[in-house]
């Protein structure tokens, strides 16, 4: 699955069901330029988005989570 995943052209990166970082993708890890470790670090999420985003991403993303929606963001 992580083979197809890494073809995919678009940034994926993928989170527990606590929001804790467990995968990203090639194209992921090209365009940020972090290393796969970097990439599932604590705190990522601040990393990814810009500052005045960041809070309202991660709140946005327990709120869906809590919901069982999809939740998708950009950078």
């Amino acid at each position: 699955m992580r083979q197809i995943i890494d073809l995919i052209p678009q940034q994926v990166f993928v989170l527990s069901p606590e929001g804790n970082p467990i995968y990203c993708n090639r194209v992921m890890l090209e365009y940020t330029g972090m290393s796969l470790e970097e990439s599932l670090s604590d705190g990522i999420s601040k990393k990814l988005f810009h500052p005045d985003d960041a809070e309202w991403v991660i709140n946005e993303r327990g709120r869906k989570i809590k919901l069982g929606v999809p939740f998708e963001a950009e950078a």
